[in-house]
């Protein structure tokens, strides 16, 4: 019992992380006037961008990380209702 809490407790703070840094990344995109520098592969370049590409590539990974963060969210809590609807 104690090691399920402790693996579904777990999981949902990785899922509010996804969330919190999705819901981040497109608000800075949001705020983000004129161009920018954004950073893309493993090098960690960062590259001059317009303020149309810089607000595209944040926008699409804040998107990305806001829905995997809800879609764990969701499993976490699926498998949070399973346990309690057997009893354990």
């Amino acid at each position: 019992m104690h090691r399920i809490l402790n693996v579904l407790m777990i999981c949902g703070a990785i899922s509010g992380w996804l969330i919190t840094s999705g819901a981040s990344e497109v608000y800075d995109a949001w705020q983000q006037h004129g161009p920018s520098y954004v950073t893309y592969g493993e090098a960690e370049q960062a590259a001059p961008v317009s303020e149309g590409q810089y607000k595209r590539h944040h926008y699409a990974m804040g998107g990305m990380m806001l829905g995997l963060g809800l879609l764990f969210w969701g499993a976490v809590a699926l498998k949070v209702q399973g346990k309690d609807a057997r009893g354990n």
